[in-house]
């Protein structure tokens, strides 16, 4: 039985998930840019002259490790500078030192992976397709003064008169902070699942997730375009015009502070779930003392149990179709970040007419590492293999920024295995596998790839330099010589091992 209208409530993740950048660590998106390319990157970790160096073994990315025995760079560069722990290095000063040099260290290696004569330099087109994504055209950045990085010893002279004229001045010192440097915030791909799930006529709601602090500077950028004020969204240079204001029929979707709070985890007692502030009270405090005066002026409410909770969210939801929530980090450090002290995310199993996905790139492999799915009714953990790709989805930094379907496929994806989940309950199946991960194979990921990356990752890596061959040789007969070439250079290209077929006797 297919849903196709059913509700859709879309948890988004922040730092490389629809962010590209990492200010709590002092991340940029030249750097988070490189760090992803470095995390997608596969080589094998050998000794030359005494020291350990990567080398690359693997000649595409790969989000999902190719091979038990490789490493990727990040991880080497992790390895060759790690931070110490309190075990390691007792004396709290001396450790502080190390850490921040090691830091230093790490963030050089990831800055240059990239460049000519480092290990990643064979994917600095990749780099700068990353960047050209992410760039706001010059037209819109002249006029509203955003002025790229490389431009702006020239911008003071000519910039003012350029300016698009915005009735709101607030708007327009938002616009000039959120996008100066002439790059998007929220990344391409987020918008335009918006854009497609309108286009549906989808009942859909968003709601924020993140252990981090750059909520504020997403709420600024989601409420411009909800008003029709996003540069890339207002109907001006050609951009579609778009707004989600409860204006001209439209879904209400602005963040005010009343759809904005936090989640507090509690070891031994229950979690709450507090809304109408972003800040959190402390550890050693109660949340109802500390918000005391909040709550007596119904600025601020708190909720207790997992019904309760997500009772308070559908009923935000409901009324403004977006929230932004701030998650409990301390709890799930503290806990040696397994998933059960994770990100809540609540699921009533029986409804059939919603689904909720979140969306995040720090989701496991084999567990959810950073989401804890949690059944609304029981409070007892959806099992991984139940919840990925149907409630949880890991999410990919690369094709998420490259891909600008990324997000709404991935949706209907999730919907799809939902839906066969609802037909095999229905229809009384037993999964007897129940609790066993499958995962989605590196060969099976390749025969769903979209053209270019399959094509950049067969047939380019072999073709180009036959073709290169092939204008230094000029042979008589190119189309043979170019064939022969390509045989003779299958080893050029490594590809994952096939999924095995079973036989079923």
């Amino acid at each position: 039985m297919d849903h196709p209208k059913r509700r859709l409530i879309l948890h988004m993740d922040m730092n490389n998930t629809v962010i590209m950048k990492d200010e709590a660590n002092g991340y940029s998106l030249d750097f988070t840019l490189s760090k992803i390319l470095a995390s997608e990157c596969w080589g094998n970790i050998v000794e030359k002259e005494g020291a350990k160096i990567w080398k690359l073994n693997f000649n595409q990315l790969s989000f999902l490790r190719p091979d038990p025995a490789l490493v990727s760079y990040d991880e080497f560069a992790d390895m060759q500078y790690p931070q110490k722990t309190p075990e390691e290095e007792p004396d709290p000063a001396r450790r502080q030192v190390l850490n921040k040099e090691n830091k230093i260290s790490y963030c050089k290696l990831i800055s240059e992976f990239t460049l000519p004569g480092k290990p990643g330099y064979k994917f600095k087109s990749l780099f700068d397709k990353m960047q050209r994504c992410l760039s706001i055209p010059k037209p819109i950045c002249d006029d509203y003064g955003l002025i790229p990085t490389d431009e702006e010893e020239k911008k003071e002279e000519d910039t003012e008169e350029k300016k698009i004229v915005i009735t709101d001045e607030e708007d327009r010192d938002i616009i000039k902070q959120l996008f100066y440097g002439g790059k998007w915030l929220l990344i391409p791909s987020f918008y335009r699942m918006i854009q497609e799930l309108k286009k549906s006529k989808r009942e859909f709601s968003i709601v924020f997730r993140t252990f981090g602090s750059e909520l504020s500077n997403v709420i600024d950028e989601f409420n411009l375009f909800c008003k029709g004020n996003h540069p890339l969204f207002n109907g001006k240079h050609g951009t579609p015009r778009l707004r989600f204001d409860g204006k001209s029929k439209s879904r209400d979707m602005i963040i005010e502070d009343y759809n904005k709070g936090y989640i507090s985890r509690n070891p031994g007692s229950e979690d709450i779930l507090v809304l109408g502030t972003l800040n959190r009270h402390p550890n050693s405090e109660d949340p109802e003392e500390y918000h005391a005066g909040a709550m007596d002026e119904g600025i601020v409410s708190i909720y207790r149990d997992f019904p309760s909770i997500q009772v308070a969210i559908q009923e935000r939801l409901h009324r403004t179709a977006s929230m932004a929530i701030s998650d409990d980090f301390d709890y799930w450090y503290q806990n040696g970040k397994q998933s059960e002290y994770g990100k809540l995310l609540l699921i009533d199993q029986t409804d059939y007419s919603t689904l909720q996905i979140f969306f995040d790139d720090n989701i496991g492999v084999d567990y959810g590492r950073i989401v804890d799915v949690r059944d609304v009714v029981t409070g007892e953990p959806i099992p991984y293999k139940k919840a990925i790709n149907k409630f949880i989805f890991r999410v990919d930094p690369y094709r998420a920024i490259v891909e600008a379907d990324y997000f709404y496929k991935s949706i209907l994806g999730c919907e799809e295995n939902w839906n066969e989940d609802i037909r095999k309950t229905e229809a009384g199946e037993v999964d007897e596998d129940k609790g066993v991960v499958e995962e989605i194979s590196e060969w099976d990921k390749l025969q769903q790839a979209p053209t270019e990356e399959y094509l950049s990752r067969v047939i380019l890596p072999v073709l180009l330099p036959g073709l290169q061959v092939l204008d230094i040789e000029r042979p008589d007969d190119p189309i043979s010589f170019l064939a022969l070439y390509v045989l003779k250079h299958q080893d050029m290209i490594k590809l994952p091992a096939p999924t095995p077929v079973v036989n079923n006797i």
